[in-house]
């Protein structure tokens, strides 16, 4: 049996408030994090581990909503701490996420792809807050600490990333279609813990290395064949939108592949195969900006 943990928000001259959340009735549970009621038109995303990160979904929340995009209102300055483990309290967006709605809904697949691209679009159009950690030095330090390429490897990669352009916009770092909620307003970015100012292209190549790993998602879970297909159809309309709405090089794409990629082996908590033998074959190829 899970008991209620009590939670314990206190601010400046002010009397702590107590607040009960059953543990055994999440609204939702993701792989670092559950998703509980709170107060009124609130919800508590309570981490398992404590990380010197979360207050960086904070930032990366706020400068967000602050521009005028679609994603939750963060409720409070600071994060709170509940029974022991750091929370972050939301508005309370209701709705399923878009991987939900189009399992449930497969006829919906392509306006959801296409409405998908234009969110990605609009998030980078909106310049970044300084207060928004630089793309650039979450990549450089990722890469660094990849234990699965030799230093000559790294070494070419980041050599790659020097030549690639800067960016002061926007970005997601984690856009994908668990990611996004189906709301009654619409489409609202959720998650943004891996948000950074930076290059528009670099967030996007991010996304099609999960469209490239999404069918492996799906097989490790067991699912059939037929699923990973009507997946692959998915992501394949989403990319050919947003290359529509924004135009880029082919050659600066294949730089931030190769980058992303490598980065990712950092940044996501599994790796898929294919993104190493991105890697594997982009070097191979002599590739160079």
């Amino acid at each position: 049996m899970q008991y209620p943990l009590r939670g314990e928000v206190r601010k400046a001259n002010e009397e702590v408030k107590t607040i009960m959340i059953q543990t055994d009735k999440p609204l939702a549970t993701g792989g670092t994090s559950d998703v509980y009621e709170w107060q009124d038109g609130q919800v508590l995303k309570l981490f398992r581990k404590r990380s010197e990160y979360h207050p960086h979904e904070i930032r990366a929340t706020r400068a967000a909503h602050d521009a005028g995009l679609p994603a939750p209102a963060v409720m409070g300055a600071e994060l709170i701490e509940v029974d022991g483990r750091e929370g972050i309290v939301f508005e309370r967006i209701d709705g399923p996420t878009m991987s939900q709605h189009v399992n449930d809904n497969p006829d919906k697949l392509a306006d959801c792809a296409r409405g998908m691209a234009v969110l990605h679009a609009e998030i980078h159009s909106q310049p970044a807050p300084e207060t928004l950690i630089a793309q650039r030095k979450v990549l450089t330090f990722a890469i660094g600490r990849v234990d699965v390429l030799e230093p000559k490897a790294k070494e070419a990669i980041l050599e790659v990333l020097d030549a690639l352009p800067v960016g002061e916009m926007i970005c997601h770092g984690d856009f994908h279609v668990a990611n996004i909620l189906m709301s009654a307003r619409g489409l609202v970015a959720i998650d943004w813990s891996h948000g950074t100012r930076g290059n528009p292209l670099a967030d996007f190549a991010q996304s099609s290395l999960m469209a490239m790993a999404w069918p492996w998602f799906l097989a490790q879970r067991g699912l059939p064949e037929l699923v990973q297909t009507r997946w692959r159809g998915f992501w394949d309309i989403y990319l050919e939108r947003y290359r529509e709405l924004r135009p880029y090089s082919d050659d600066e794409f294949k730089g931030w592949q190769l980058v992303m990629a490598a980065a990712a082996h950092v940044l996501n908590r599994k790796p898929a195969p294919c993104w190493y033998a991105l890697i594997e074959d982009t070097l191979r190829s002599g590739f160079r900006l």
